[in-house]
């Protein structure tokens, strides 16, 4: 997936390159799709099919699920440059569910380790930057199908895109940072507290994700009913 993830990457900065020297129409929808849905997502994808089975001590990736997400990702940048925009963010919107679908997997499968397992709480951001993900798309694919007025757009697009992005950074950045700097507990390798304790701990610190994703997604809101500065604002 890294591969291609390069390889999508400079696809979708050569289209700005076509623009430029009047081989191509511009189409910042067409850039953003290949950007956010390939480019972008092949990192994401790549590096949670590999990290997250070996920190929840779960499964490694099947062939079909990256096959899955291979095919997905293909398909996207195959409808987008052919302009059927509606039907590249529907592929958008399964690559999303593949990656709900695979991290509910090897969680769930975590948890079941017993009480003191259920792996970092920070990866709670994965499911999250994918609903965020899932739920832009939908809305604004209800919104270019006139099912919902189209000021649903304003926000449905950047929940869509920077949603899914900035959620899974939030999540592997915060559980990655303390730890390359030599701080932080090791769910995995480290000591293991009271599973009560822990229990405790770990309620209180998925509550603290939960509250931020929540001021994430009422600063989309804001972005779509034209409160720009104040969403920008509650973002950073």
């Amino acid at each position: 997936l890294f591969p291609l993830g390069v390889a999508c990457g400079c696809l979708g900065v050569a289209h700005w390159l076509w623009y430029a020297l009047g081989w191509a129409p511009s189409s910042r929808a067409v850039h953003a799709a290949v950007q956010i849905g390939a480019y972008v997502a092949s990192f994401i994808l790549g590096f949670l099919m590999t990290a997250l089975p070996r920190m929840a001590g779960a499964a490694p990736a099947t062939r079909a699920e990256c096959l899955g997400a291979i095919a997905l990702i293909l398909g996207q940048v195959a409808l987008a440059e052919a302009g059927w925009l509606l039907a590249a963010q529907a592929a958008y919107a399964a690559l999303l569910a593949l990656l709900l679908g695979f991290a509910g997997r090897r969680m769930a499968a975590r948890r079941a380790g017993g009480p003191a397992a259920g792996g970092p709480t920070e990866f709670v951001w994965v499911p999250i930057g994918a609903l965020f993900g899932l739920a832009g798309s939908l809305l604004a694919a209800a919104a270019q199908l006139g099912w919902i007025t189209p000021r649903w757009m304003d926000a449905a697009r950047p929940m869509a895109q920077q949603g899914f992005v900035l959620a899974v950074v939030l999540g592997v950045g915060g559980f990655l940072g303390p730890r390359l700097m030599g701080r932080g507990f090791d769910p995995i390798a480290g000591p293991t507290p009271v599973p009560e304790a822990l229990r405790r701990r770990r309620r209180r610190r998925i509550g603290a994700h939960l509250a931020a994703a929540g001021l994430l997604a009422v600063s989309f809101a804001l972005e779509g009913w034209g409160w720009i500065g104040a969403a920008y604002l509650l973002r950073a």
